[in-house]
């Protein structure tokens, strides 16, 4: 993995060996939240050491990661690593413009960088430094957002592999929706969502139904965008496939299905030739 990872920019060899011993810790946690993100999309290649996030991913896992205060701040830090987050990016869902996992790391470690800088000078003029920094990094982003999701029921249900799967099977149908229906962040030109930009798809999908009411939609929303101690404004498209799960389990519950999958598969085959001709509505409104 580290001969995968440009190293150069780091000081020294101590510094990096210490940051390598640091990402080892935690190592398991870090690849498991990468690996969710892998598996939000259909990968071409088969072998799990060429899996990659998209741009969308990791803007995602910067944003719920509660690392930087508003948009501008991250992306001043973006820009410090253009050379593996090329900005602009023509297409943000596109797993060609993303990153493998070694790039992964290496933005935790540029980040971790940036942010030494903000401290004194006398405190990180030695070989630990960064790697302890890095530690409070990977305490804060993966830790937290890590114990903050299997906290609750519904974002812990929706990472489960066989559901993940099930999205994956009718990517196509969500991956267009959501670009058709998303709008782009006036700073860092990622694809997102308003909350209005929610509303008036869900009417549009005909899903407005008993049992479903805005109040409950609201809740619903208001309950994807919580991670950890805070909450962000707009939805990424990994929020809107939770979304879409709480709706599918929420209007199917009163059906008898046994599991989540069950609940999942009815709906999205009820969802599918509405997704479709919400789409022809769309494009001939235009």
């Amino acid at each position: 993995l580290w001969e995968d990872i440009d190293t150069q920019w780091i000081n020294n060899e101590e510094e990096v060996n210490n940051c390598m011993a640091m990402v080892n810790v935690f190592y398991s946690d870090i690849y498991e939240l990468f690996q969710f993100y892998t598996m939000l999309h259909p990968q071409p290649m088969e072998d799990p050491a060429q899996h990659q996030i998209t741009v969308q991913d990791l803007l995602h896992f910067l944003k719920t990661s509660e690392l930087f205060d508003d948009d501008d701040s991250l992306h001043k830090v973006l820009e410090e690593f253009e050379t593996l987050v090329p900005i602009p990016y023509a297409d943000d869902l596109n797993l060609d413009e993303g990153l493998n996992f070694a790039q992964f790391i290496e933005v935790l470690l540029r980040y971790t960088a940036w942010k030494l800088l903000q401290v004194p000078e006398a405190e990180r003029d030695t070989g630990e430094a960064l790697a302890q920094c890095l530690q409070s990094t990977l305490q804060e982003c993966i830790l937290t957002n890590k114990n903050s999701i299997m906290d609750n029921q519904f974002k812990s249900e929706f990472r489960t592999e066989e559901i993940l799967e099930l999205y994956r099977t009718e990517y196509e149908c969500f991956s267009t929706l959501f670009k058709a229906v998303a709008g782009n962040n006036s700073i860092l030109n990622y694809r997102e969502m308003t909350g209005e930009n929610i509303l008036r798809m869900i009417h549009g999908l005909g899903l407005m139904e008993e049992p479903m009411s805005e109040e409950v939609l609201f809740k619903m929303i208001e309950d994807v965008l919580a991670v950890g101690t805070q909450e962000y404004d707009n939805f990424f498209f990994c929020d809107f496939l939770e979304l879409f799960f709480r709706i599918g389990f929420f209007t199917t519950n009163d059906e008898g299905l046994p599991t989540p999958l069950d609940k999942m598969g009815v709906f999205t085959d009820r969802l599918a030739p509405r997704v479709e001709e919400y789409l022809t509505k769309l494009e001939n409104s235009r």
